[in-house]
């Protein structure tokens, strides 16, 4: 039994180790050496994002809804966005965060103060695509990471790929730091192009900003939209749509066009048929000639494509040449890619200032009047050295604007401008008056239904044409080998020991303190 002074030291013993070792922990938050040995060093933020956190001086509330116990691949994604957003915390005191498992089992009451949570913070309900016990499930279930400073808020979409974490963070700090309202983007409709604003596509879309339906057959749209998305026409645009995409090009505005120049016979599925876009007008004052007569083929390097429909209705999928594998230039919008598919391409003859985003295979062939899905049979055939370009880049300044439908009919009447047009038209430069940036894609709806990163490639494009090109680099800084391999057991002994050790040490100094010495 413990004398009175002795209980008395113990207890001043113990009080004063627990203080220390919580001084010590709380500093530890403030004052610490992290060594990110990690592939490509993953946990360790990039400027883009700590950056803005620099100008913070009011309170940072994030809250975000995670799929943390979901199946793979969705479990490694919110876990990797659960330890970034902790990294995010521990930079600056003022932040403030909340993480929920969003895919843990709750009761039926529960689930529905999770969802009108979510809803509260502006995170939408997700369909999560995954797979239990060797079966295809669906999960619905609150995505999202919902960040707030005084009276804004910016919601990140469902992030699909890990390399698109830090990107989406990085994205919605800077809208948030620098109160700059999300950027509109159009998507033209009207030509039967996907209705994409209604479509699974939209959330992960809408992270690169508002979408905005627009029809190429009006007015200017050049005051509407940042950027416009031009994909999958099944119908030619007419000489108004070119007149409004080249105004927008004028202000300094961007686009994406991502087309299909061939179509299948309603009557002969194996007979394919050259489709005019167009466009092919527009981009030819842009010194582009796009010759959609012929179609690039890769019969060593190409992908499945789907050819047919078997009883059960399923489509079969085969390899065939004339889905070419691309590979990817040292862009940033195509280097995180590294290579995809993009079916039935045109061939294209490019400006010395086009940059190249996607290339063929050597291998590859220009095949022109071939009729069905047999390269053999094509009336002639070119071949390259070095491969034939798939999509590319342009940053220019339009020489000279394109007058409106309207302007042209009426000076080629001999009439006066002035009465025959409204004034807005009258206003209108004739010259370019910013830098544009118009990026163009060999395939469109088809691009998308041959691989799930079509869409990235699309949204990669966005991005860059907005300016936004820095931030893409953080979708390739993940291909380091990991400086040094641990073992899960190892990883563990680290986890567990670099709390435990410290405190064992305090405890056994302070033990050798209060110890009595020995009289000699």
């Amino acid at each position: 039994m413990f004398s009175n002074l002795g209980r008395v030291h113990f207890i001043l013993w113990f009080t004063f180790a627990a203080s220390l070792l919580v001084a010590l922990i709380s500093l530890s938050e403030r004052l610490f050496l992290k060594i990110d040995l990690s592939e490509g060093a993953q946990y360790t933020l990039s400027s883009e994002v700590t950056k803005p956190l620099k100008a913070l001086n009011d309170p940072l509330i994030i809250n975000a809804f995670l799929p943390l116990s979901a199946p793979p691949p969705y479990r490694e994604i919110a876990r990797h966005t659960s330890d970034l957003l902790h990294e995010i915390k521990s930079a600056h005191p003022m932040i403030s965060l909340r993480v929920v498992d969003s895919a843990e089992e709750r009761s039926e009451a529960s689930l529905s103060i999770l969802f009108d949570r979510a809803e509260s913070l502006g995170i939408k309900v997700s369909q999560l695509s995954t797979e239990r016990a060797g079966r295809r499930a669906l999960l619905a279930l609150p995505y999202g990471v919902s960040l707030a400073r005084l009276n804004q808020r910016v919601v990140t979409p469902p992030v699909e790929q890990l390399q698109e974490v830090e990107y989406q963070l990085a994205i919605a700090l800077q809208r948030l730091m620098t109160q700059r309202p999300a950027q509109r983007i159009g998507l033209a409709q009207g030509a039967g192009e996907p209705d994409l604003i209604n479509s699974p596509l939209a959330k992960r879309l809408q992270g690169e900003g508002v979408l905005v339906p627009v029809r190429l057959d009006g007015d200017g749209i050049e005051d509407e939209v940042d950027v416009l998305l031009i994909l999958g026409a099944t119908k030619s645009y007419g000489e108004r749509a070119r007149w409004v995409i080249d105004r927008l090009l004028c202000d300094g505005g961007g686009a994406v066009i991502a087309l299909d120049h061939r179509q299948q016979s309603h009557l002969f599925t194996k007979v394919w048929s050259p489709r005019p876009t167009g466009l092919e007008p527009l981009l030819s004052r842009y010194q582009v000639k796009v010759n959609n007569q012929w179609v690039i083929a890769d019969p060593v390097h190409h992908s499945p494509a789907p050819l047919s429909r078997d009883a059960r209705d399923q489509v079969i999928f085969s390899p065939h040449p004339l889905y070419p594998l691309a590979q990817a230039h040292l862009h940033p919008i195509s280097s995180p890619l590294t290579e995809l598919p993009i079916p039935m391409p045109p061939l294209y003859e490019l400006p010395k200032s086009a940059q190249v985003l996607f290339q063929s295979s050597p291998h590859a062939v220009a095949l022109r009047g071939l009729k069905n899905l047999e390269i053999d049979e094509a009336e002639e055939t070119v071949t390259s050295a070095v491969g034939y370009p798939l999509a590319f880049a342009l940053e220019f300044t339009v020489g000279e604007c394109l007058k409106s439908p309207e302007a042209a009919l009426t000076l080629s009447e001999g009439g006066s401008p002035i009465s025959s047009m409204n004034s807005n038209v009258t206003l209108q430069s004739s010259r370019g008056v910013a830098p544009a940036r118009l990026v163009v894609i060999g395939s469109g709806r088809r691009l998308l239904s041959a691989t799930p990163r079509g869409l990235e490639l699309l949204m990669n494009s966005i991005a860059w044409v907005r300016g936004d090109e820095h931030l893409l680099q953080l979708k390739q800084r993940r291909r380091e080998r990991p400086k040094l391999m641990l073992s899960l057991y190892e990883q563990r002994l680290i986890r567990w020991g670099t709390p435990v050790l410290p405190s064992l040490f305090i405890l056994f100094i302070t033990w050798r303190v209060r110890r009595p010495k020995v009289a000699s």
